[in-house]
């Protein structure tokens, strides 16, 4: 990795660091999802960075890949566990993080256990070590708080303008994933539930975001396009102009073209229909129970790893 590429990286991760910290402040009972994503969000582009992903909230059994529809009202409800993942990117390099904020002293336990999870997980990645050993020992420990690891979500290595790509970091033990590898990128986060959950997230038939398949390179997003008319090639050009491949949210449609909004929904259904973009449905453990989740991007080194999303 070249100097430029690690202060990228570098960057990204503080200001990643710094907005999920002032998250406590913004997310409070009764205040709107689409505010405090929007709050985030904009802080992200103040620091003269780019969001990796939209802003996710995800309360009490969603456990991932929730973030408000567009003009939604949903507001964060008394007594939950409102879990917070950000991603900033640095011209594509992408540092990614998330932590739980506790509205319910009752569940504040279930949080810590994720973060010890994760500091315990961390210690151990390093160069040559296999990613299982990381599934174990998070799981090991949140097994000693007496809660049980959603098996079925997953750490992910990073790269360039690519969120999820080669390596996938469990978090429970017995899987064989392959190893950490020097200057590789990835994302620990461990989920975790309660002891009598099923421990394990299944998809809702929704999603709010979106990212443009990989393989679609931008002369053939536009030609498939233009079979569907100048509106729909207009609309998925200017998707592909600012996401690429990075995960975009619906509400972030809202003024990328010229048109009205009934135009712009209609222009989008179709859009969805065509294959040109795949969607990341919101999962939701199994049985209904709260989840709570831990993460920090790191850099694998010679020596270890460093911690990329942490002040």
């Amino acid at each position: 990795m070249d100097d430029e590429e690690l202060e990228a990286y570098l960057k990204a991760g503080r200001v990643a660091a710094k907005i999920l910290k002032d998250a406590e402040r913004v997310v409070k009972e009764g205040t709107r999802l689409i505010d405090i994503c929007e709050i985030l969000e904009g802080q992200i582009l103040e620091a003269g960075c780019k969001p990796a992903f939209p802003c996710n909230i995800c309360i009490n059994e969603i456990a991932a890949h929730y973030t408000p529809a567009p003009l939604e009202d949903a507001i964060v409800p008394p007594n939950s566990l409102v879990k917070v993942d950000i991603g900033v990117h640095v011209n594509g390099f992408i540092a990614d993080t998330a932590r739980t904020i506790v509205l319910n002293d009752g569940l504040r336990s279930l949080v810590s256990a994720a973060e010890d999870a994760l500091r315990e997980a961390v210690k151990i990645v390093g160069p040559g070590v296999p990613v299982s050993d990381v599934g174990s020992a998070v799981e090991k420990v949140l097994k000693n708080w007496g809660f049980k690891p959603v098996w079925n979500l997953v750490g992910h290595q990073i790269a360039r303008y690519s969120l999820h790509m080669g390596t996938s970091v469990p978090n429970v033990g017995g899987s064989d994933g392959g190893r950490f590898e020097v200057d590789g990128v990835y994302a620990i986060e461990p989920f975790v539930t309660l002891r009598e959950a099923a421990g394990e997230v299944s998809s809702l038939q929704e999603a709010r975001i979106y990212r443009c398949l990989r393989y679609r390179k931008e002369r053939g997003v536009r030609a498939g396009a233009r079979r569907g008319g100048d509106g729909i090639e207009a609309l998925v050009s200017k998707i592909w102009e600012n996401y690429r491949t990075l995960p975009f949210a619906e509400r972030w449609l809202l003024g990328i073209l010229e048109v009205p909004k009934d135009r712009l929904w209609s222009l989008w259904e179709t859009v969805k229909a065509s294959g040109f973009v795949k969607g990341y449905p919101i999962l939701i453990e199994r049985t209904r129970r709260t989840v709570a989740q831990a993460e920090h991007t790191v850099l694998v080194t010679q020596k270890g790893c460093q911690v990329l999303t942490e002040l």
